[in-house]
């Protein structure tokens, strides 16, 4: 019973010192980040218009904004504003094309 004891303050000491190390990392981004801009968007398509397929490269709007933290999105053009300066935009998902 003793071992088990030991090998657990053990493994608990290390689990504090990863915590400790954990809370430093966020804290200096914290600190990075606090002056670069807040950017997010989600939009949405609604059935203003055709979505595709197209046989050209078309540029596809999403009309209906639900959020816009920086005005980032523009819902007439369909451009945003890009991460970097390599125009490297981050998008996560999804596109639904009826079949």
């Amino acid at each position: 019973m003793g071992t088990i004891l030991v090998e657990q303050r053990v493994e608990l000491r290390y689990m504090g010192n990863r915590l400790t190390a954990s809370e430093s990392q966020v804290e200096e981004l914290k600190r990075e980040n606090t002056d670069r801009p807040k950017v997010a968007f989600s939009a949405g398509l609604t059935n203003s218009g055709k979505v595709g397929p197209f046989n050209t490269e078309t540029q596809l709007i999403y009309t209906k904004v639900f959020t816009n933290i920086g005005n980032t999105y523009n819902q007439n053009t369909g451009w945003a504003v890009y991460d970097d300066d390599s125009n490297h935009s981050t998008f996560s998902g999804f596109l639904l094309f009826p079949m």
